[in-house]
């Protein structure tokens, strides 16, 4: 079995096992430990800052919000343009297909293959549009109503400050 090496809690000095008590510092003296047994117990060891560190709090994670409807508009309309887009090329490589001066040869299908991609995208664009134009119909439409509450608030403070006198609203 090995032998378990005892520090002194005041001075840090090792105490051998048949030892009653630390032969540096005497078994009667304050078992307050000093700095130097501190810093060998791990305890009071020196940092290399001389300043106290500032803390920082912790940044808290951004939580997205709910997408508001005019923001949800300018993505559909996005969408459109972007399915527009592909409508324009694939009609436009459809018609290059079927040129008759056109010098290479296509393998069968690829004209209707590109006029399924136009359909498909215009389509696609026109819905996109529709939901668009709904959306921004919903959203001017909250928004006039928000701003008919507003002024109707306003004329109703109005009318209570104009009948009770400039005494503040209780309620």
């Amino acid at each position: 079995m090995a032998t378990v090496i005892e520090l002194c809690r005041r001075c840090g000095f090792d105490i051998p096992a048949d030892a009653d008590g630390c032969p540096e510092c005497g078994p009667d003296r304050d078992p307050v430990p000093s700095l130097a047994a501190l810093q060998v117990a791990g305890i009071a060891l020196r940092t290399r800052s001389v300043r106290r560190l500032p803390t920082t709090p912790p940044r808290a994670d951004p939580q997205p919000g709910p997408v508001p409807p005019a923001v949800g508009a300018r993505t559909v309309f996005a969408y459109t343009w972007v399915l527009v887009g592909v409508a324009l090329v694939a009609a436009a490589l459809a018609w290059v297909a079927r040129l008759d001066r056109y010098v290479t040869t296509v393998p069968a299908g690829t004209i209707e293959w590109f006029d399924d991609i136009t359909v498909t995208a215009v389509l696609g664009s026109v819905i996109g549009l529709a939901l668009g134009l709904v959306a921004m119909v919903v959203w001017c439409i909250r928004r006039v109503g928000t701003a008919i509450t507003r002024l109707q608030h306003a004329r109703l403070l109005a009318a209570l400050e104009a009948d009770f006198g400039s005494a503040p609203l209780e309620g």
